[in-house]
């Protein structure tokens, strides 16, 4: 999956002191993934990899992005780091710790399969600022950012300083 709004938000929580936070078509779930049985198994073994000190062991495991399956081929500490659902990539688990002096803009496309869930389990956890915005709209999960660009422009200009 593509990672830049689970990046962006995890730089946030574990930095602070930023202006504000853009999350522009989040789809990075691993929290969700992990319940899949290969998934698990995967972390298992990237775990036990990292734990006995091989995280930079060559890695194979499944990922996937927008319901698409695929295999991602790395070592298993980045493996681990990507998919771990307690971990910084988790949405869900980050999302309450963003510091609530930080204003949150999250873009999602209504066609996302993320949409029906965005809302409830990521921006309200993490929008605490009164300048945060929720903003579905129609473009499809890979045109959003470019689709909400002047929007996005717009709301980083007039943060509040």
């Amino acid at each position: 999956g593509d990672t830049g709004a689970n990046v962006a938000l995890a730089y946030a929580v574990t930095r602070g002191g930023l202006a504000g936070l853009v999350m522009a078509a989040p789809g990075h779930r691993p929290e969700r993934m992990a319940r899949d049985r290969l998934t698990h198994a995967a972390l298992e073994r990237a775990r036990r990899l990292v734990d006995s000190g091989h995280g930079e062991a060559p890695f194979v495991g499944p990922d996937g992005i927008q319901g698409a399956s695929l295999t991602l081929t790395t070592t298993a500490a980045a493996y681990l780091s990507w998919m771990d659902p307690e971990g910084l990539a988790a949405m869900e688990v980050q999302a309450p710790r963003l510091p609530r002096s930080i204003p949150l803009l999250m873009v999602i496309s209504r066609h996302d399969p993320f949409y029906a869930e965005a809302e409830a389990r990521v921006y309200r956890p993490a929008a605490h600022d009164p300048y945060s915005r929720y903003l579905p709209i129609g473009a499809n999960h890979s045109t959003t950012p470019m689709a909400a660009a002047t929007v996005i422009a717009n709301w980083i200009e007039r943060l509040p300083r």
